[in-house]
């Protein structure tokens, strides 16, 4: 029989169908590769978190000092390119003396004026066609007995009070000389990085005292007016404490990491390379040195001590935890057996997979907000996939973790949490954007800048103290930035760095902020990060350094801020040959609204030594008897006197003599 031969329909459907089998399972496969891969690399939506930009603030005190500021002047500088800081000024003073009030440059007058004892005319200000015109009232103000500080006048400001200004622009390589100081803090300011601009001169003012000088161009000067004083500022003071403390973004308000695929973090925006590994807070040396120094050289700067009590200095604590679960606080429960009380940052539960309550009482006044940026980080995302797989994730808004958190937090609301750090020390592209969805959920701090894994820690923003942070356009945020110095030191490197910049904040009345994980003996127990935590509070307890958690502090400062500190009388007894007083007398009015305030008395000034401080208003100095016990110290190269004062109303009379 001749042989069977296939059906050639019958193969070409078999073909077909293996063919149509084979497309399908690599199909498949496809899709389950694009699926896995998709899952290590998911697609990360966008999450609309509120946000509110920053805006004008009206600060009103009981003090001797205004800030005089443009609003308009920031706003257009912004439309132009250029970041322009100049509610650094307002830093320096709630910082340095305690209340300080603002103004407008269009509502300068003589009636708004005659309350305070100083007017500082920012750059915005000094530059401001308003106050051109104002001239007659300024000279009157300073005729009359009052210190006005300038900076970088422009037009008649610079025409009546400055030096000619023909020299241009100059960037600045260091500082050459200072005066007015102690040599060991002359010293310190000589080596701060610089990071601003300053106008030179062919000429010098007439009459003026050179107190500070750049590249050898004076470029802080004073000179006596009648019964008042002139401060020239022929630098960018407030560019220059701006960009240390809030640090320095790319063209058009951008922020790029420093090596090209990392994450950006809260280091990426350190001004200067100098600053990485400081062990001088540079932003605080200068402020001290411009408020008691410079503005305090011929007549006494009265101020507030910048720590509750007459605490040496300050031991800042923090605390993080991603776990609600296991007792996060038990590092904050420790430190208030020690009468310290600090903060503990702790993450939303991932809202699949952690469901306990807790509640503990320990939270309130601990718990704040630990908000994860990157989703990946603690699976606080929505998520669409399949099989287990996320292709596609969207994080939780911070206004969603805030929810989840309260929740697994009894008795804790959102109103409790006035806290907020981001974990990791992460950023955005945008400079000010962390900032805008922070203030648009009522955050009164945050604790955000900070030291980032591989680079040395130390002072990178300058400080460690509580600074207000502006947006794009100079305008400040209703919240404050408290930067950490220290996060989880346990190398030999940074456990000896840590021990000589807490050393150095006892002897100088620093502030030091260290972050701890409370999570870290569950995830990789190191003895030597417990030890470094419970050995420095242990060592700044003992050297009597204040110790309290970031929002504590910045509570103080607004108490701090909100007391009344006036100049309400003063006097002149006679005159040497140059024109120097014989004899003060001041009379101040106290209305402390914290029960741990303390008043700094300058020991010395333009040549006369503090002699008494007695209680009431007085017009003749009494005996020794009278006087109130003080104790002195050296605070910026300077000696003072510290006076505790109680809450409430106090007056007190001050003399001064040769």
């Amino acid at each position: 029989r001749p042989p069977c031969r296939p059906d050639p329909m019958k193969l070409n459907r078999r073909s077909t169908s293996i063919l149509s089998y084979r497309v399908f399972f690599w199909t498949l496969v496809a899709c389950g590769l694009l699926l896995f891969l998709a899952d290590k690399r998911p697609l990360v939506l966008s999450a609309d978190d509120p946000a509110s930009r920053g805006a004008w603030v009206n600060e009103e005190s009981g003090g001797d000092i205004v800030v005089v500021l443009d609003p308009g002047t920031l706003v257009e500088a912004a439309e132009r390119g250029r970041f322009a800081r100049s509610w650094a000024w307002v830093d320096l003073v709630r910082q340095e003396i305690g209340p300080v009030a603002t103004l407008r440059a269009d509502e300068l007058t003589p009636e708004a004026l005659r309350p305070y004892r100083v007017a500082i005319l920012t750059e915005s200000a000094a530059t401001s066609p308003a106050l051109a015109r104002r001239l007659t009232e300024l000279q009157a103000f300073v005729g009359s007995g009052g210190i006005l500080a300038l900076e970088l006048p422009s037009g008649p400001l610079r025409e009546a009070f400055a030096a000619d200004g023909s020299g241009g622009w100059r960037t600045p390589s260091a500082i050459t000389a200072v005066n007015g100081t102690s040599d060991e803090a002359a010293e310190t300011l000589r080596q701060m990085p610089m990071m601003t601009r300053f106008m030179g001169s062919t000429r010098p003012a007439e009459g003026a005292t050179t107190l500070l000088a750049m590249d050898g161009a004076p470029v802080i000067y004073s000179r006596i007016v009648g019964r008042g004083q002139v401060v020239v500022f022929d630098f960018d003071v407030s560019a220059q404490l701006s960009a240390m403390q809030q640090g320095l973004p790319s063209d058009r308000m951008r922020v790029r990491p420093r090596q090209s695929g990392d994450p950006i973090r809260t280091s990426d925006l350190v001004a200067s390379p100098a600053l990485f590994g400081a062990t001088i807070p540079w932003a605080d040396v200068l402020e001290r040195y411009i408020a008691h120094a410079v503005l305090g050289s011929e007549y006494p700067m009265f101020a507030f001590w910048p720590w509750p009590g007459t605490g040496k200095g300050a031991f800042i604590t923090s605390h993080q935890s991603r776990h609600v679960s296991g007792r996060p606080l038990w590092m904050s429960i420790h430190e208030r057996s020690s009468s310290a009380r600090s903060t503990t940052f702790v993450a939303a539960p991932d809202p699949s997979r952690d469901r306990q309550n807790i509640a503990d009482p320990e939270f309130a006044g601990h718990a704040a907000m630990l908000w994860v940026l990157d989703p990946r980080q603690a699976r606080l995302h929505q998520s669409w996939g399949l099989l287990g797989m996320e292709p596609v994730i969207q994080p939780l808004t911070l206004a969603a973790q805030r929810s989840h958190l309260t929740r697994a937090l009894e008795r804790i609301s959102a109103d409790d949490l006035h806290g907020v750090r981001i974990w990791d020390s992460r950023w955005q592209h945008t400079f000010t954007e962390p900032y805008r969805v922070m203030q648009a959920h009522g955050f009164r701090y945050s604790v955000s800048y900070g030291p980032s894994p591989g680079l040395p820690p130390g002072y990178l923003f300058g400080t460690c103290q509580p600074f207000q942070p502006v947006d794009s356009d100079g305008l400040p945020f209703a919240l404050f930035e408290v930067p950490v110095c220290f996060e989880d030191p346990v190398s030999e490197q940074e456990l000896e760095l840590f021990g000589a910049v807490l050393r150095r904040a006892v002897e100088q009345y620093h502030a030091v902020h260290l972050m701890t994980s409370s999570d870290l003996f569950r995830e990789r127990p190191d003895m030597a990060g417990f030890d470094a935590w419970r050995d420095a509070l242990r060592f700044a307890e003992q050297s009597g350094m204040w110790v309290g958690g970031a929002g504590q502090l910045v509570d103080f400062r607004r108490r701090r801020s909100a007391s009344d500190l006036r100049i309400a009388a003063s006097a002149i007894e006679g005159r040497t040959a140059d024109g120097r007083a014989q004899e003060m007398r001041f009379v101040l009015e106290i209305e402390a609204q914290s029960p741990d305030l303390t008043l700094m008395l300058p020991e010395r000034v333009a040549g006369l030594t503090l002699r008494t401080v007695s209680r009431g208003a007085r017009t003749q100095r009494g005996g020794a008897a009278d006087s109130l016990e003080t104790r002195e110290v050296t605070y910026g190269g300077l000696p003072f006197q510290l006076l505790p004062v109680p809450t409430g109303f106090t007056t007190l009379t001050v003399f001064y003599g040769r």
